[in-house]
C-alpha cells in the first residue's frame, strides 16, 4: 500500500468483497462486479461500477450526480433546490422541476 494507506483486506461474511482504510479517514470497498465505493469521513460516496458510470453522492447538501458512461449523460439530482439536471453529450441540457417543468435547453440556442 502507498503511505497513509492500509491494505486490501477480506470483509468478513461477504465473499469477494474486500475493503481498506486511507489516511484520510475514507474507506473503499471493492466489490466482486468490479464496483468501487469511497466513502468519505464526512459521509460523501464516489461509486465507481464496472460499465463506467459514476455515481457521486454529497452527504452535506444531499446532491446526487450520477454519470451514464455510455450515453456519456450527466444526471444531477438537488434536492436544496429540488431540481434535476440532465446534460448530454450534444449540448442539450434539461432542467426538470419538482412542480413538473422543464426547461429544454439545445446547444444551437
Amino acid at each position: 500500500p502507498a503511505p497513509g494507506e492500509s491494505a486490501w483486506r477480506p470483509v468478513r461474511g461477504r465473499e469477494g468483497l474486500r475493503e481498506r482504510r486511507l489516511a484520510d479517514g475514507t474507506r473503499e470497498v471493492e466489490y466482486r462486479n468490479g464496483t468501487k465505493k469511497a466513502v468519505r469521513a464526512d459521509g460523501s460516496t464516489t461509486v465507481k461500477f464496472a460499465n463506467g458510470d459514476v455515481k457521486t453522492a454529497d452527504a452535506s447538501t444531499g446532491k446526487v450526480v450520477y454519470y451514464y458512461a455510455a450515453a456519456q449523460t450527466t444526471h444531477t439530482s438537488d434536492p436544496a433546490r429540488t431540481l434535476e439536471v440532465f446534460e448530454f453529450p450534444n449540448g442539450q441540457s434539461e432542467t426538470h422541476a419538482a412542480d413538473g417543468s422543464k426547461d429544454i435547453r439545445f446547444p444551437d440556442g
